[in-house]
């Protein structure tokens, strides 16, 4: 008898630590998530720095002064798959649109175009809800949902998943001004690529969250993070009116904190040694560099009040890199390298050298938005003059991410664009391919 109200009580604990584990996104994730089909862990491998981030948008939720989160990155640092298992947190948890208290919650991942979507929608958030443990995503879809089976087919199959309680999840492209997601409504919204993505379009897109009923009111909740290019981009506007943290690494010897990576700092070099050896500068102790992540913490570099709570993400964060890949990708010492390449992808910083590239809102500027593009143009009494710009693929297939032993060109685009100036120097786009 007495084993068996043993056996009772150790399923109710059981029971009770997995509904705990729900609240805690990480917990969720590891528990019910896969990522390339192998189980998903954060939990003591070195992804602290990212796992305090999930917590941090997930607070957001109950939050009513929760502030938007900025994550200026590089690349492959896990910020998609960070907001594909957000997405899925709230929407398919069952910790909302459980009662009054607690009412469905509608999430918009957002992308610039239709072809990020797509690709994401294909290529990361459906394989994770098909892989899920114990088919877990599946059993929570709203029974009747017409995309419930559909995960990785059609466009249209992912762009809007309805989950048990009415929580709902949209997948969509805001493009050039926000007017596709124009009379949605939404609880919180995950700008994606959000370099690629004009303050119009943002602006009109925050107008779905009037009527949040999480996170801020009005303002619900709020993600924006990618990759940045050039200053002078909304993405550098909405990065300066944030509090800029940087993730503070500690020693296991001495226990003090310290920053790997702060911006316009190369003291990296010298604190990581080599492979995964960093050394501390305060002791002199040397470890592993997943060790000192696993203690450390974020630290804002610009204290005070500010209207969005940024984080910044640098490469040479990524547990599983050693220094030398890290070196690979500085020009200063391989010359395939390109120097806007090392501060944009690699330490996830605005690149404001010579060779720039003009941003979206620059060829805004350009453009007479009363009109769609011109077929034909004929010179009326010279009051304008018409200019040709061409920018052609030249990249072979290795550099272009193709085959490097199939020798042909290609897999790389060739912009055209025609232009034309009036006698005050004003350029209108008249037609791009």
């Amino acid at each position: 008898m007495a084993s068996q109200e043993g056996e009772i009580h150790w399923k109710l604990f059981e029971q009770l630590k997995k509904e705990i584990a729900l609240i805690d996104p990480v917990a969720f994730a590891e528990n019910n998530l896969t990522i390339d089909n192998k189980p998903f862990r954060m939990s003591g491998t070195g992804w602290k720095f990212l796992a305090d981030l999930y917590r941090e948008v997930a607070a957001q939720a109950t939050n009513k002064n929760a502030k938007p989160v900025v994550i200026l990155k590089g690349r492959q640092i896990g910020a998609t798959v960070l907001a594909a298992v957000l997405s899925l947190y709230f929407t398919a948890s069952g910790l909302f649109g459980t009662g009054p208290s607690r009412p469905p919650i509608r999430i918009l991942h957002a992308f610039p175009t239709l072809g990020l979507m797509s690709k994401y929608a294909k290529g990361k958030l459906g394989p994770m809800i098909a892989s899920a443990q114990h088919n877990y995503v599946y059993k929570r879809f709203l029974k009747g949902d017409p995309n419930s089976a559909k995960i990785a087919g059609t466009d249209e199959a992912i762009q809007e998943k309805t989950f048990i309680g009415m929580n709902k999840l949209y997948v969509d492209a805001i493009s050039r001004d926000g007017d596709r997601v124009r009379g949605m409504s939404a609880d919180g919204i995950f700008f994606d690529e959000v370099q690629d993505m004009s303050k119009e379009a943002i602006e009109n897109t925050q107008r779905i969250l009037t009527s949040a009923q999480y996170g801020a009111p009005t303002k619900g909740i709020q993600l924006y993070f990618g990759t940045p290019k050039g200053t002078g981009s909304y993405f550098y506007e909405i990065w300066n009116k944030s509090d800029q943290r940087y993730y503070q690494l500690r020693c296991i010897g001495c226990q003090e904190y310290f920053y790997l990576y702060q911006h316009g700092s190369d003291s990296w070099k010298t604190i990581w040694i080599s492979g995964h050896d960093i050394r501390c500068p305060e002791c002199g102790h040397m470890q592993k560099k997943v060790e000192a992540i696993e203690g450390g913490r974020w630290q804002a570099s610009r204290p005070g009040e500010h209207q969005y709570i940024g984080y910044h993400l640098s490469v040479l964060l990524h547990p599983w890199f050693k220094k030398e890949d890290i070196l690979d990708l500085d020009p200063a010492n391989n010359r395939e390298r390109s120097e806007r390449s090392w501060k944009n992808e690699t330490l996830g910083e605005f690149y404001s050298g010579g060779g720039q590239t003009i941003d979206m809102e620059d060829l805004k500027k350009c453009e007479d938005v009363s009109r769609h593009l011109a077929k034909s143009y004929i010179l009326e009494g010279g009051d304008k003059t018409m200019v040709m710009g061409i920018d052609w693929g030249g990249k072979d297939l290795e550099e272009a991410g193709g085959d490097p032993d199939k020798p042909q060109m290609g897999q790389s685009y060739t912009a055209i664009v025609i232009m034309s100036v009036d006698r005050k120097g004003v350029f209108t786009i008249e037609n791009a391919y």
